[in-house]
């Protein structure tokens, strides 16, 4: 049943490709699922312990931590590779939530202390863990699949991978939807316990699966190293791919404005910590419900309904500032729905690494430091 359903919204896959896509979808399923879960769980626990007016003074704050961790994230791709650094990092970061949510259930950083305060670094750290785990593990998760899959089995298998993420951060935001029931640090809990089967399921993969695979001869191209500056220099030296980061920035300012704005309105009706996290959950919920109907609709639309889709396209694009639909750079999606939904759910990390095709002479390249160690061929934009 599973298999027929597979094969009628994606098409013709093994069954080597079924399983294969399967276990990578169950993977960013765990991904995107702690992610949306503590994503929801960040602004209340941050205003509880800092106070929401300094949300903002965060978001710059996690902007240049972020930049410091690309940096060092480029060096550490080269000398641990993808999977050893995946591994590496779903552990740190399970780790460091379960922490977190000891504290704020049994220790005076967390809610023992009902004032809140910017002098709680507490709070701070919290945030910017969280913007730090959608800014790298995201990126890292789609350069593992990339560096095992070939372009052709990609082109069928990933929208599979991606009904995976979009079920995760449906069940997540569902789990802070329920936040008056569960309490924050009982979900911080299950977000790390989420990130920490990671490991499994990624041993699981590499040891069962990607290694009864039939390797693929292919031809030695000696490959320049990257340094740890290179994706700076690149945005110095190519103005196409800085003219993306402009466009790409400005359209951030928006959106982080607005959701800022919306918070802002619904902490005056939300008072308490779990109800506000209760109202970001739902607010989750309704994104990527939609989000996840147009996932799984591959087939193309007719040309009278085009329009109508480029509009709730568009509405669910600019309705969520973060994240609704999180996929790589993949390789000639044909236009459809599917691919209508995906580029209008681009999240941050995504939107940094879309490269379309550039002026002739220029070579459309996306730096390890861009979080993606794999150049895209085409994308078709609807």
């Amino acid at each position: 049943m599973f298999i027929r359903a597979v094969r009628y919204l994606w098409g013709d896959l093994s069954h080597a490709e079924i399983r294969k896509f399967s276990v990578l979808g169950g993977i960013f399923f765990l991904l995107i699922g702690s992610y949306w879960l503590l994503r929801t769980q960040k602004d209340a626990v941050f205003d509880a312990l800092v106070g929401l007016s300094y949300q903002p003074r965060a978001k710059i704050l996690s902007w240049f931590v972020s930049i410091i961790l690309v940096l060092v994230y480029s060096k550490l791709v080269d000398l641990l590779g993808n999977k050893k650094l995946l591994l590496v990092l779903a552990t740190i970061f399970g780790a460091s939530f379960m922490a977190i949510a000891y504290c704020l259930e049994f220790s005076s950083f967390g809610f023992a202390n009902p004032i809140a305060s910017p002098d709680r670094i507490f709070g701070w750290v919290i945030y910017v863990l969280i913007e730090s785990l959608g800014s790298l593990m995201v990126g890292l998760f789609w350069a593992f699949v990339t560096s095992t899959t070939d372009a052709t089995s990609a082109k069928k298998g990933y929208p599979l991978v991606i009904v995976g993420s979009q079920c995760g951060s449906l069940l997540g935001s569902y789990c802070s939807w329920q936040s008056e029931w569960f309490g924050n640090p009982f979900l911080f809990g299950a977000g790390a316990v989420s990130l920490g089967l990671i490991v499994p399921m990624v041993f699981w993969y590499v040891r069962i699966i990607a290694s009864h695979e039939k390797p693929t001869i292919a031809v030695k191209v000696h490959k320049p190293k990257t340094g740890i500056w290179e994706g700076l220099i690149l945005l110095l030296t190519r103005p196409y791919v800085g003219a993306i980061l402009i466009v790409s920035t400005i359209y951030e300012v928006i959106t982080t404005i607005l959701e800022y704005e919306m918070k802002l309105v619904a902490k005056e009706i939300y008072v308490t910590r779990e109800a506000f996290a209760s109202f970001n959950g739902m607010y989750g919920m309704f994104v990527n419900g939609l989000a996840l109907l147009f996932a799984t609709n591959t087939r193309p639309p007719k040309p009278q309904y085009r329009p109508i889709l480029s509009v709730i396209g568009n509405t669910i694009r600019s309705s969520n500032g973060e994240c609704t639909c999180d996929l790589p750079v993949s390789y000639n999606i044909p236009a459809s729905t599917k691919s209508l939904a995906k580029i209008f759910s681009f999240n941050a990390v995504e939107r940094k690494a879309l490269i379309l095709r550039g002026p002739e002479g220029i070579k459309p390249i996306i730096k390890r430091s861009i979080m993606c160690s794999e150049i895209p061929r085409e994308i078709t934009y609807s």
